[in-house]
């Protein structure tokens, strides 16, 4: 796949991320909240450079159009129900405890 020499992979991603922090005790919602923020920053991410890509490169801009609607699905598909969820039930965090043990 590489032409027998293995990929060089950054050290750091070069999307320019928000960094999720976790402090213990830390609440469920506030994970998923970070990880919304993430996933809006990607996409952004990739429209950006789809208003960047050259004319002539129409199908690099769909490709990276497309990548914006999948972060924007795991926004609106994932992220969001799995929010509501944590909120709606304050004992999410005591559940989910249960489910790992």
């Amino acid at each position: 796949m590489y032409a027998g020499k293995e990929p060089k992979i950054p050290e750091k991603s070069p999307i320019p991320l928000p960094e999720i922090r976790y402090v213990q005790g830390m609440k469920t919602s506030e994970i998923i909240e970070q990880a919304m923020e993430v996933e809006i920053s990607e996409r952004n991410f990739y429209l950006s450079l789809s208003k960047k890509a050259e004319e002539g490169r129409e199908d690099l801009s769909r490709i990276l159009n497309y990548l914006s609607s999948v972060e924007k699905s795991h926004y609106h598909h994932i992220l969001e129900g799995e929010l509501e969820a944590a909120l709606r039930l304050g004992l999410y965090d005591k559940y989910l405890e249960l489910l790992r043990a």
